[in-house]
């Protein structure tokens, strides 16, 4: 007789298969909050500003090759691939970017956190994938922006320049 014999309908399980039943149950819901726990203390720890422009200082040659690369296009939005990068996106939409993500923290809360780099051929600050439509707003040393969507997403941003052409961003969307 298997494991899931026991469970056929209509029929009474014993005392040790409840006990079972209770035991993989608070292992499994105990399991869900710790990873939930995680997730949620990775979306607001992120990588820190300093370590991803430290990247990009380090890997300069690297960023400007990739850069170049997707400037090449000409026009649209693609994909590109970068050692240390979650995704590489270039947008020759509106004005031209070649946007850099280094962490992307996802998790079973409802936030996502974005923070990169980005290169702007025009050298102008721009919003999280080169949106045109969220208003940038002077901010310490940078340009925020967000965007309140009503109960079912808000967005938020900061983008900071670094050198020539050259951003710092971050993105919260909940």
């Amino acid at each position: 007789m298997g494991f899931f014999d026991k469970f056929k309908m209509g029929e009474k399980r014993s005392e040790e298969t409840n006990k079972k039943i209770r035991s993989w149950s608070l292992i499994i819901i105990a399991a869900v909050l710790i990873i939930g726990c995680y997730t949620s203390f990775r979306n607001t720890a992120g990588t820190k500003k300093e370590e991803v422009i430290g990247y990009f200082n380090e890997n300069r040659d690297m960023f400007e090759l990739v850069a170049a690369r997707g400037m090449e296009k000409k026009n649209g939005i693609g994909k590109l691939t970068c050692e240390g990068c979650n995704s590489v996106t270039y947008y020759l939409t509106n004005h031209e970017m070649v946007q850099f993500t280094m962490s992307q923290t996802n998790g079973i809360s409802a936030y996502t956190t974005h923070k990169g780099v980005y290169y702007s051929e025009d050298d102008v600050p721009m919003a999280f994938q080169g949106i045109y439509l969220y208003e940038l707003h002077e901010d310490g040393d940078g340009w925020s922006w967000s965007y309140d969507g009503g109960c079912s997403y808000k967005y938020k941003g900061y983008t900071e320049k670094i050198d020539d052409k050259w951003y710092y961003f971050e993105a919260v969307y909940r």
